[in-house]
């Protein structure tokens, strides 16, 4: 259904774009934008009833800032990546007090800049694109790792810890998507999962 609607809005868009490929990447984008404000309302609900709308929040930030230009691994179907999503937003921010740490956040800081380094952009960011729009998505993302750690720095001033936290969760969680392990087992569950049926393509 979303992926029809995202077909609809771009196909009355479309007078604006000859190529093909652009009518096509518009869709796809809509589709995954529209997929995103589904799976974040349908998260923010649980995360009023467990009383954590604002470490999902700044844990949803994080996501935003490195997923916008670094890409990263899409299940297949529509509610498999609200599970998913779900389970690794809500889990850690419900946790997130553990990962203001300073070695979890040194250590989130390196493998941020391996992955931005070695893999961003990733999946169908980087399909087509040259080594100028590579680099170009890469240095995006690095200005969202700055602001990352400014917000970081500003929440450890304010002494909130819980919410520092979850900014730190997010920028993991970001990474894993981004990188090769993600792509490895999000694509291993759908391959697990498909059985013919399954739900609403993203």
């Amino acid at each position: 259904m979303l992926k029809l609607l995202a077909d609809k809005i771009a196909l009355s868009l479309s007078t604006y774009t000859e190529r093909e490929q652009d009518w096509e990447a518009l869709a796809y984008g809509l589709n995954i934008l529209l997929v995103f404000t589904l799976s974040t309302l349908g998260i923010f609900v649980f995360a009023f009833m467990l009383a954590i709308p604002e470490r999902v929040f700044f844990y949803m930030v994080a996501l935003i800032m490195f997923r916008s230009f670094g890409g990263g691994v899409h299940h297949k179907y529509l509610w498999r990546c609200f599970i998913t999503t779900s389970i690794i937003v809500l889990i850690p921010c419900y946790y997130s007090i553990y990962f203001w740490q300073w070695p979890v956040f040194i250590v989130t800081l390196l493998i941020l800049l391996l992955v931005i380094i070695k893999w961003v952009p990733a999946g169908i960011n980087r399909e087509g694109k040259t080594s100028e729009q590579i680099n170009s998505a890469k240095r995006k993302t690095l200005i969202g790792l700055l602001l990352w750690l400014a917000i970081i720095a500003w929440l450890y001033y304010i002494a909130k810890p819980d919410l520092a936290g979850a900014l730190i969760a997010g920028g993991l969680g970001s990474a894993f998507l981004i990188s090769p392990f993600g792509f490895i087992t999000i694509e291993g569950i759908d391959r697990w999962l498909d059985s013919g049926k399954g739900g609403e393509k993203t």
